[in-house]
């Protein structure tokens, strides 16, 4: 019996044989729970487990217990949308728009409370998501409170940090890890109320839009390794460590490629392998800076040159030079591709589509980039159950900056195939991973 089949078999326990392996202190930041283990069977759309809803705003500005001004003296106008894409999950009927029309003086607040009655016990995180588009620092808090006056609560955040203008923001954040505690909650108590606290500085204005609030929302975390720019070492040091694990990946091709090129010869074998190869752009130019033919050339110089070697790129994904966007860049690749990579960002959520198609998120593996601090975010993405893209460039020994570390890289390959053969994660290529947003189902290697 091999350990796959253990694994399949034992359940619990190939969490204690995956724990011999991997440092426990990570796993369990992870918030890996029996629970996650037992749901062994592969997800529709990856999800495994559907959210419970913690704060709705279905309900309606006049359903829940009340909205205000909390601080301040900018002015606020809110109202209730029914439909567009403003409205999120799926499914959802209506949400909240908050917006500033007129800035304060100082940082305002404006707050939504909802009726709740539940305790803690059996939630593991809490998530919804935020779109905003204004001044910067703006920020989200949720309560959970013991009682209508909020005497007694716990207060999580967007993870600390400020939301992102002009995009989603699906916030995910562990119960067992608030920000704040005020007096004495126990998530044994009887919650009664729930509250939704926005927040600008002085001289911003923007709008929110606000989704309900959800509990245990969790799907199967995908992992997707991606190599930049096309140098040989992608072949030779990543692909040759990753095939030998049979784990995928994916490789981002321009026309000149980086240092020593990786060869044609050398992309069909990727691609005969299981490995996706993307558009990264014609020349590597800084697309911000380009007009509207100078980005259609970049996109299909790249297309073409590479048909002309008999590589056809994946038409759906696109990866973005130095991570670099703008409206324009948007809107011209909108006509090619659902979806462009960024070169920062962390986790994301799959549990209701892609959040902002043409901002996703990737982690970078190149120094400065820590292994630790890489195990840190795969932990991030088991415990929230997200998507994880790692994105790397030249792979050397003494890595430089913007090159990636080849021991570092192998290490996290280890633990990418030890989580995959406890069934805690997924392993795909990059056109896999959003493929299986709508077709998931797959035969575990």
């Amino acid at each position: 019996m091999n350990r796959r089949d253990i694994f399949r078999l034992a359940g619990k326990v190939g969490l204690v044989a995956l724990a011999q392996q991997v440092p426990w202190s990570w796993l369990e930041r992870a918030g890996l729970v029996a629970e996650y283990f037992a749901e062994a069977a592969m997800p529709q759309n990856y999800r495994i487990r559907s959210g419970e809803l913690i704060a709705d705003t279905q309900l309606g500005l006049a359903g829940i217990v009340g909205h205000q001004v909390h601080s301040g003296n900018a002015t606020w106008a809110v109202s209730e949308v029914t439909s567009g894409p403003y409205v999120r999950p799926s499914g959802v009927t209506k949400v909240f728009k908050a917006e500033v029309t007129v800035a304060g003086s100082g940082t305002s607040q404006y707050r939504f409370d909802f009726l709740i009655n539940r305790n803690l016990v059996g939630v593991s995180a809490f998530q919804w998501p935020i779109y905003y588009s204004g001044g910067a620092n703006a920020d989200a808090l949720f309560y959970v409170a013991k009682e209508s006056g909020f005497t007694n609560y716990y207060t999580y955040s967007n993870a600390g940090t400020k939301l992102t203008s002009d995009q989603w923001n699906f916030i995910a954040q562990a119960r067992n890890q608030p920000d704040g505690t005020t007096g004495t909650p126990a998530i044994t108590d009887t919650f009664v109320r729930s509250r939704m606290r926005l927040s600008v500085p002085a001289g911003v204005t923007g709008s929110f839009y606000l989704c309900p609030v959800y509990a245990n929302w969790y799907s199967k975390p995908v992992v997707v390794i991606t190599i930049d720019d096309g140098d040989e070492t992608a072949y030779t040091e990543a692909f040759s460590y990753m095939s030998a694990r049979n784990i995928p990946g994916a490789i981002g091709l321009n026309r000149v490629g980086s240092g020593t090129p990786v060869s044609t010869e050398q992309v069909t074998e990727m691609m005969a392998a299981g490995w996706s190869v993307h558009n990264h752009g014609d020349t590597h130019a800084h697309m911000a800076t380009l007009s509207e033919s100078e980005l259609v050339d970049e996109v299909h110089g790249c297309i073409t040159h590479w048909a002309g070697r008999g590589i056809t790129l994946d038409p759906h994904t696109f990866l973005l030079p130095f991570g670099e966007r703008n409206d324009l860049v948007d809107s011209v690749l909108s006509r090619y591709y659902q979806y462009s990579m960024l070169a920062t960002g962390a986790t994301f959520p799959l549990w209701d589509g892609v959040p902002s198609p043409y901002k996703v998120s990737r982690r970078p593996m190149d120094n400065p980039a820590t292994l630790s601090a890489m195990r840190g975010t795969l932990a991030d993405a088991i415990k929230y159950g997200h998507a994880l893209v790692f994105y790397g460039h030249k792979l050397v020994a003494g890595a430089a900056s913007g090159q990636t570390e080849i021991a570092d890289f192998k290490a996290l390959i280890d633990d990418l195939c030890r989580l995959r053969e406890s069934n805690v994660i997924q392993i795909r290529n990059l056109a896999d991973l959003f493929t299986g947003l709508t077709n998931p189902r797959q035969v575990r290697r």
